[in-house]
């Protein structure tokens, strides 16, 4: 069943999204407060629709990223989100493939609904390494969720309708890598791109993507 009964088009200040977080609108900034982090959600956070308090987050903006039970603050860190904080996280990961280069590899958690891009622009500390075998020194470069427990700060279900993500992201634009929930503008490195990008087929959301570049850091 998508969404679309608990959908408002009414404002709210103070308000608690239930099970989640407690959410503090001020005007048009909304701050997601959890311990050592805050997130100022302007892009992805709708706070009067009712979240399901057994989903996972999946949530990003020029502080850092939510990632279910991994939270990181890019602008408080001493050093970039690696792989070895993933593994942390998530548990050891149910496949790693070494890509063309052994500086990439592509891991995947299959029962926690998580994949993810890892490289490095650095290099490993040896020769015989790769981004399977040094998981402390290779950066997740995109990372996506594909299982209907993982949602956006709107409410957006993996399995959701296209239907339905218009009705949460009316400003969202579709691109060759999907439609932008989420766009980061201006980047000195990478310009204008989707930070938190859906991927559509048969009018339904197959994937979130996070872009988080972290091999730039």
């Amino acid at each position: 069943m998508d969404r679309v009964a608990d959908w408002t088009s009414k404002k709210y200040k103070g308000v608690f999204v239930t099970g989640i977080l407690p959410i503090d609108v001020e005007e048009q900034e909304i701050r997601l407060t959890v311990p050592a982090v805050s997130f100022l959600g302007r892009e992805d956070v709708q706070p009067n629709v009712r979240l399901d308090a057994s989903s996972l987050l999946i949530a990003i903006d020029r502080q850092g990223f939510w990632l279910g039970p991994l939270v990181w603050n890019g602008q408080t860190s001493k050093r970039a989100v690696s792989l070895g904080d993933f593994i942390r996280a998530f548990g050891p990961e149910s496949s790693c493939v070494v890509g063309k280069s052994r500086t990439n590899g592509r891991v995947t958690w299959q029962s926690r609904g998580v994949r993810g891009n890892f490289t490095s622009l650095g290099g490993l500390p040896h020769p015989s390494d790769t981004a399977c075998t040094a998981p402390a020194h290779v950066q997740p470069d995109t990372v996506e969720v594909f299982d209907a427990v993982w949602r956006t700060g709107r409410g957006l279900h993996v399995g959701d309708t296209v239907v339905w993500m218009s009705a949460l992201y009316p400003r969202a634009t579709l691109h060759k890598d999907g439609w932008w929930l989420v766009t980061r503008t201006n980047d000195p490195l990478w310009g204008t791109y989707g930070q938190l990008v859906a991927g559509i087929r048969n009018g339904r959301i197959t994937y979130l993507r996070l872009v988080l570049h972290a091999e730039g850091d």
